[in-house]
């Protein structure tokens, strides 16, 4: 038997989906990664990995504490993980357009509405 859980299992059991088959899919979707690639919902995870959920509305990138054996409550779910970078789509947007303008020696332009 292999070490660690199921990643779609660890998923759910610390919170970070409603349910195991949201897990699953988000899986199958690509928007799990483990050690920079592309997560099966079968992959097994064991504590030190680095896992990122590249979800459409953020990146998640944490690192697994400690794999639970059960379902844990949720208050108690961020022990079992240490969160090392979230970031919403706006802002990666942003940090590329921002590397992108640097790449050509232009400056970011401003938003609308943001004082200048």
């Amino acid at each position: 038997m292999k070490a660690g859980i199921r990643i779609d299992q660890f998923l759910k059991f610390v919170c970070l989906f409603k349910s195991r088959s949201a897990a699953q899919q988000a899986c199958k979707k690509g928007y799990v990664w483990v050690e920079g690639r592309p997560a099966r919902p079968s992959d097994r995870v064991v504590s030190g990995q680095v896992l990122e959920l590249r979800l459409p509305t953020r990146l998640l990138r944490l690192r697994v504490r400690e794999v639970p054996a059960r379902q844990v409550p949720c208050r108690d779910a961020p022990r079992f993980y240490e969160v090392l970078e979230t970031q919403t789509r706006r802002e990666i947007a942003r940090n590329l357009l921002d590397e992108l303008l640097e790449e050509m020696g232009g400056e970011a332009p401003l938003n609308p509405g943001e004082p200048s």
